[in-house]
């Protein structure tokens, strides 16, 4: 009898690669180095990054990543980096994000803090069996939402953007729709003040946020800031939820000039939006660090409001991103910002943007 052929192993995507310090990174299907953040309360709102030199470690999980419905290990990496469920402890300060299916399978990967302690570089990926963790206490579980139900009943999800949600089903059903940040500034700032904060805030409803009577209450908000998106390209339109997951905020990205944003340390800044002490040393220490060195790759898209380009209202206030701002604007008065400014110029051009006749250009979102 002949033997029949043995299965080929499957072939790995060749993937493009950006080197930050003496380091070499793969890159997200967006091309960006952060491929998530790790929660606050657990991580730091530090950065996720895959190191090339891993890659070859997680390789050898590449079948059973595809049986999994994955094409390949950067689509798995960025669906787990971005949708997981839960964070577990392990060994020698070691984190396991998990995500699960509800089908007794679970997606997990493991990261390790990167010496500098500025990111968690991607360690391990596999897939494995819900009684993985079954004897294993979750240092972190996310809040469950109708939309996270959705995102988590499936290996994979379909990430189609920063947040992971189409932009086409981003406005849970019940919620209402607003068209001006006028409306909700004040409410959203303040929701966002609270979280950064780390202040129990219990329950969050559309009603809590928005104000305003919905058909159904949902655990996660949503307020778009641009007043009509069907004139934007998809390209341009971005998605992101406060760190707790319970406001997710839409709009667009624009280019302006660092001198027409309003700060919250300045003159005439509606402190509802944000009524935050930026006179502590650790704030100081974050807004000397960005004007120091500001990284272009942590103040573009981002999957949340406190990490990427600032958050400003319809009047130029920003509304989260007041430090990232500061920073921004002593690094072009003190020459330090041309990176940054190459970054904005090359993403301006992806966007249908310009940055022509704008002195000091910011990338925002709007």
């Amino acid at each position: 009898m002949q033997a029949e052929p043995s299965q080929p192993s499957p072939e790995p995507v060749t993937q493009e690669v950006t080197q930050i310090g003496d380091k070499e990174f793969l890159l997200t299907r967006n091309k960006m180095p952060d491929f998530g953040v790790v929660t606050e309360e657990v991580g730091g709102n530090r950065p996720i990054r895959y190191e090339l030199q891993s890659r070859e470690h997680i390789l050898r999980h590449l079948k059973e990543i595809q049986e999994a419905g994955y094409s390949d290990d950067i689509e798995f990496v960025e669906d787990v980096s971005q949708n997981h469920n839960a964070i577990y402890p392990g060994k020698d300060n070691t984190l396991i994000l998990a995500k699960k299916n509800g089908k007794a399978k679970v997606a997990y990967i493991e990261l390790v803090p990167d010496e500098s302690n500025q990111y968690y570089r991607i360690n391990s990926a596999l897939v494995s069996r819900e009684d993985y963790f079954k004897n294993k206490k979750p240092l972190w579980e996310r809040a469950q939402s109708s939309q996270a139900e959705a995102v988590a009943s499936n290996l994979p999800s379909a990430v189609t953007g920063q947040s992971g949600i189409s932009t086409e089903s981003s406005i849970p059903q019940g919620t209402r729709e607003v068209n001006s940040i006028s409306e909700t500034a004040a409410r959203v700032g303040e929701k966002m003040r609270q979280i950064d904060q780390q202040q129990p805030t219990g329950t969050v409803t559309s009603e809590d946020v928005l104000g305003g009577k919905t058909q159904k209450e949902t655990t996660t908000s949503s307020v778009v800031l641009t007043t009509n998106m069907e004139g934007i390209p998809r390209r341009r339109r971005f998605e992101a939820v406060t760190p707790r997951g319970d406001v997710r905020v839409s709009g667009e990205f624009q280019v302006v000039d660092a001198s027409s944003l309003i700060t919250s340390d300045m003159e005439g800044y509606d402190q509802a939006l944000q009524a935050r002490n930026r006179d502590t040393l650790t704030s100081r220490a974050q807004i000397a660090d960005i004007a120091k060195s500001p990284d272009p790759s942590r103040l573009m898209e981002a999957p949340t409001t406190d990490l990427g380009a600032p958050l400003v209202d319809e009047n130029g206030q920003v509304i989260s991103g007041n430090g990232r701002t500061m920073g921004l604007r002593e690094a072009y008065a003190t020459n330090n910002a041309e990176a940054y400014r190459k970054a904005v110029d090359a993403r301006a051009r992806r966007y249908g943007l310009s940055t022509e006749g704008i002195a000091n250009p910011v990338l925002v979102r709007v």
